[in-house]
């Protein structure tokens, strides 16, 4: 009974936002990336984990979810979608003037800089809004 109540609340939020294709698809892809940002920042691809730390789990579920609400919104081609935003979200960590760390230790923080990214960068919002443009005909 709880998971028919759950799908009809995500059927409904769904429904409700349908008729804002483009402004959703940019949240989405926002989204995303951030937790593109968060993964390539604490999780260890090199570790072959089974079953996956709990970290990794959450964050390709948050991942899968902001990219299959963005196609609900009418983006296609969700592999070069990715690819781009990943591709971005490695460029701009990898630039020095984005990487913050702590001035006693000097040890990066990487939540920090996925946050600032996420909700301050001009660049990543631009970006996002590219991308969307790009990959979305009926986003209007």
């Amino acid at each position: 009974m709880k998971k028919i109540l759950f799908i009809l609340l995500c059927v409904s939020y769904l429904n409700a936002n349908a008729y804002d294709g483009f402004d959703r698809a940019v949240k989405e892809l926002k989204d995303y990336g951030f937790a593109f940002c968060l993964e390539e920042s604490y999780v260890d691809k090199k570790e072959k984990a089974f079953p996956p730390t709990k970290l990794s789990y959450d964050l390709y579920i948050f991942q899968r979810g902001s990219m299959k609400f963005a196609i609900m919104g009418g983006l296609r081609n969700e592999e070069q979608v990715a690819k781009s935003i990943q591709n971005f979200v490695s460029q701009y960590r990898s630039n020095p003037k984005n990487q913050i760390t702590n001035n006693k230790q000097g040890i990066q923080i990487y939540i920090m800089e996925c946050m600032n990214m996420f909700q301050n960068s001009k660049e990543y919002q631009d970006e996002v809004e590219r991308i969307v443009k790009k990959y979305c005909k009926d986003c209007k």
